[in-house]
């Protein structure tokens, strides 16, 4: 009995014992787990990452295997990311991002068609997000990418060091650029365990780009205890426009809304003391927010417009691309450059030559690695061209961003994480090549009639050309073509509409003289106007769906805008419509167009004949602030006296039928001539 008993005590002396180890163990796992999120939010990727290692040496915890994952994304160590990301996306219960990260990661290690298969999965698994296409597209399109089209001779430039230097601006006759390595201060920025960024100039030496000479910090009240950065300069070098963390006056002035102390990015600008060559008190733009930031700036040649970049509410994504102009001594509005450029992913480090060309970095839009340079241009409509990559050798399957080109002289800079390298971020200087070419040539022709349109004006237009010419007596007209690019033709004369056309050497080897010449006729659809009076014969009616009144005419392919019940405001799904009303309109800078506006049958007819003018008179606005002249556009309310289709007065109709008679019409009236 009383060896029974010894043995009973026995037992639950040791399930006692590991109940309490247990406890102890979890107790401590939960204490580490505390530890290193913490490292985490704070951004301190290297000791999360070293105390999540610890925990995995004890445990199988998926949640840590993923924040360890994102801790090596964040720290751009993609084959340790893989590693991570691979063990966690097969498992159920995974939130779908996790494969597009296992995609970016497979990507950047030049994984093409394993980065294929998991953004296609993701796709599925994410329809609402657009980057999973991009990058289903940009995996496809790897090879075009990764073809060197002759356009840039690249080289590491002399100075970089083995901590991060990037973010080229031209300064006089060299450089300003962001460093960690040059500074005075020694203070550490945890998220990347290396001393926090200033601002340095370096002298290019002698003609080669390359060689530039001992950076020396700028003198003045720009570097702080914080980040510097991202700087650019007017024409005459005496105003700067940088990126510094909210630091003014003294004071770190931190996000009342971030969860934990967050100290955001600000545009600050001073202005150069010519005497002393210090630069002045640097003050905030007044644009600035201590909740978001702005950052990477970039000026225009004529010192009238700033572009950025900015994580403000209402963007499409991570940072978004926006322009700011100076209306006298104040800055307008910030507007945002829309969805051409924009995506769910990261815009940042533009850079507007003195060409027009727009160059920026973007994580979102189809390339090959993280970031990628991208290059658009504003056309005459006001709306963004599609992007165009830069391809190999500025882009590869690293980070490759802050690309500036001064088009006189075709040399620039740009920035790369790229093996190679001196370790981490570096310069890059870039020389362009004239290249060899192909050509364009064709007739400008009366669609109605197959005779010549002398005098109609043909543009032509990519990110690095544009170029006009007048068709000849005969109609003629001709270009030279860039090899391995995409050019869009523009061709327009008064009483015609606009016609549009693509164009491409991707395909053609311009040394040969077999594919060296393209021909391209443009017919020009007239416009059935009255030239004494600016009427049209009979009104063009745009209707729902893409169809026309006269399908034969280059119309725009547009649908009714919609309203909610008894509101005039309009939608976002109405912008979309109403955008493509803009740029027909800029495209065809003669067309006069009405806007109809209906409602549905409930109410008075005196209350909806009020309302749909207030809806036609709103959407005009809306035109109208897009930079179209009011004197081009007339609002008119038709109340319910239209519908589209049997609810009238007095029929119950469900709110899918309802809605289909609250929309505003385009009709396409006359035709002005500045």
């Amino acid at each position: 009995m009383q060896t029974i008993m010894k043995s009973t005590f026995l037992r639950f002396f040791v399930f006692v014992l590991l109940l309490f180890t247990t406890a102890v163990f979890a107790l401590a796992q939960e204490a580490s787990l505390k530890k290193a999120n913490a490292y985490f939010d704070e951004g301190d990727y290297p000791n999360a990452v070293q105390v999540y290692k610890e925990i995995l040496e004890k445990s199988n915890d998926k949640e840590v295997k993923r924040r360890l994952a994102d801790c090596y994304r964040l720290m751009k160590q993609p084959v340790s990311a893989e590693y991570w990301y691979e063990q966690i996306v097969s498992q159920t219960g995974v939130d779908p991002i996790n494969k597009y990260y296992y995609g970016l990661m497979l990507k950047a290690n030049g994984k093409y068609e394993e980065a294929k298969a998991a953004f296609t999965e993701y796709t599925q698994l994410a329809p609402h997000d657009s980057r999973g296409i991009r990058q289903v597209e940009a995996c496809e399109k790897s090879g075009f990418f990764l073809e060197d089209p002759g356009l840039y001779q690249i080289s590491l430039v002399n100075i970089n060091s083995k901590k991060a230097d990037f973010a080229p601006a031209f300064y006089k006759n060299g450089i300003v650029f962001a460093s960690e390595e040059y500074g005075k201060s020694r203070r550490i920025y945890k998220r990347r365990n290396a001393p926090y960024l200033d601002l340095f100039f370096a002298e290019q030496k002698g003609e080669n780009p390359a060689l530039l000479g001992i950076p020396q910090a700028l003198r003045g009240d720009i570097n702080t205890q914080y980040h510097e950065s991202s700087a650019t300069f007017t024409n005459s070098f005496k105003a700067i426009y940088f990126t510094r963390n909210n630091f003014y006056n003294g004071k770190a002035n931190y996000s009342q809304k971030a969860k934990l102390q967050q100290l955001n990015l600000q545009i600050f600008t001073a202005t150069l003391n010519v005497d002393n060559g210090e630069w002045g008190k640097a003050v905030p733009l007044p644009f600035n927010n201590t909740d978001y930031s702005t950052g990477h700036p970039s000026i225009s040649p004529d010192g009238k417009t700033l572009y950025f970049i900015s994580d403000m509410p209402g963007g499409y994504g991570g940072t978004d691309l926006y322009l700011c102009k100076l209306n006298g001594d104040k800055w307008d509005r910030p507007q945002n450059l829309g969805p051409n450029v924009n995506t769910e992913g990261n815009e940042m480090f533009p850079f507007i030559s003195s060409d027009g060309i727009l160059y920026f970095a973007s994580d979102g839009l189809p390339g090959l690695g993280g970031l990628d340079v991208f290059a658009t241009r504003q056309q005459s409509n006001g709306n963004w061209a599609i992007p165009e990559n830069l391809r190999y050798p500025v882009n590869t399957n690293s980070d490759d961003f802050a690309f500036i080109m001064n088009p006189d002289n075709g040399i620039g800079y740009f920035s790369s994480n790229r093996p190679g390298g001196q370790g981490d971020d570096d310069l890059y200087s870039v020389v362009k090549s004239s290249g060899v070419n192909c050509k364009v040539s064709g007739l400008v022709l009366n669609k109605n009639t197959g005779q010549p349109v002398a005098g109609a004006v043909v543009r032509l237009i990519n990110m690095n050309v544009s170029k006009e010419t007048t068709a000849d007596a005969n109609g003629f007209y001709s270009f030279d073509l860039p090899a391995k690019a995409d050019f869009t033709l523009y061709a327009t004369k008064d009483f015609f509409f606009t016609e549009v056309k693509h164009l491409t050497t991707r395909d053609r080897d311009c040394n040969n003289p077999g594919q060296k010449e393209l021909n391209a006729d443009i017919m020009l659809a007239g416009i059935p106007v009255d030239p004494k009076t600016g009427q049209l014969s009979e009104p063009i009616t745009i209707v729902a769906g893409g169809e026309t009144s006269h399908p034969d005419l280059p119309l725009p392919k547009i649908n009714f805008i919609y309203y909610d019940l008894d509101q005039y405001f309009i939608r976002e799904d109405a912008k979309v419509e109403l955008d493509k009303i803009v740029a027909f309109m800029k495209e065809n800078p003669g067309v006069v167009i009405q806007l109809k506006s209906h409602t549905d049958s409930r109410g008075t007819k005196e209350y909806n004949q009020t309302l749909s003018t207030k809806r036609a008179q709103a959407a005009v606005d809306y035109i109208v602030s897009k930079g179209v002249s009011r004197n081009r556009l007339t609002a008119m309310g038709l109340g319910e006296t239209q519908p589209v289709n049997e609810c009238t007065d007095g029929v119950n109709c469900p709110e899918e039928k309802h809605q289909q008679n609250r929309r505003t019409e385009f009709v396409i009236t006359g035709y002005t001539i500045k």
